[in-house]
């Protein structure tokens, strides 16, 4: 009997043992009801400047405008913004960021413009902005950028803007903008593009699609200075 009645109190005791650990486990990724402590919240918008945060914070779930410029913040974790349906302004631009992993915004599905200018951003991994259907607004420049790889700006269809002057580009590759949006803005000026055959399916892009692109080729030397704009696919001479 004494066995039976130790166990039952055991078993009532068990949810309060297992509860802290749970809510310790999902804290990372579980967006909060609360501001954020150093945060100004107001109409939903979330406005953390210059409080030099060297993590992101946990926002409420109802956050349409989430501001953290000027901040010290060094990565973008996978699941930060899980659950941040209703998020469509994300500034991070100003902080420390070095690389976007794969996935990095997934949990924003409703997110239509995105600051990450003036970091160091020097890798982006292939699905960084995977799951980002309604992405119409992208700035990248003024970072370390040295290529973009296969796939970083795949299944964007809303994209209409993307910024990527000011980093140290070469090459572009056709095939990191798969069923990508319109496009109609484009910055590559201010790189080190090098304007051969792989960059040809940019020329025809832009023909055939009404596109203000500014792109200067830096080499091979005879084609050193001309704008992209300018130039046809048979200036090219590719076979």
């Amino acid at each position: 009997m004494r066995l039976h009645v130790d166990l039952s109190a055991w078993m009532m005791l068990l949810p309060l043992v297992l509860l802290p650990l749970l809510l310790e486990a999902d804290s990372s990724t579980r967006a909060t009801t609360e501001c954020p402590q150093k945060c100004v919240c107001f109409m939903m918008h979330v406005r953390c400047m210059f409080q030099k945060l060297s993590q992101m914070p946990r926002v409420p779930a109802n956050t349409t405008v989430l501001d953290l410029r000027f901040n010290s913040i060094t990565e973008v974790r996978p699941g930060t913004f899980r659950g941040l349906d209703k998020l469509h302004t994300l500034l991070l631009n100003d902080n420390h960021i070095r690389r976007l992993a794969a996935g990095a915004f997934e949990g924003a599905p409703n997110l239509r413009i995105l600051y990450l200018y003036k970091n160091r951003i020097e890798q982006i991994a292939p699905g960084a902005f995977a799951r980002l259907p309604r992405l119409e607004q992208l700035y990248l420049h003024h970072n370390h950028l040295r290529e973009i790889r296969p796939g970083t700006f795949n299944d964007l269809p809303a994209l209409e803007r993307l910024f990527l002057h000011s980093n140290k580009l070469h090459r572009l590759p056709a095939d990191a903008f798969v069923n990508v949006g319109p496009m109609t803005r484009l910055r590559l000026d201010s790189n080190a593009l090098v304007c051969d055959c792989n960059l040809v399916w940019l020329v025809e892009r832009t023909r055939d699609r009404p596109t203000e692109m500014a792109a200067i080729c830096q080499s091979p030397h005879k084609m050193k200075g001309r704008s992209l704009t300018t130039m046809l696919p048979e200036d090219f001479h590719c076979s």
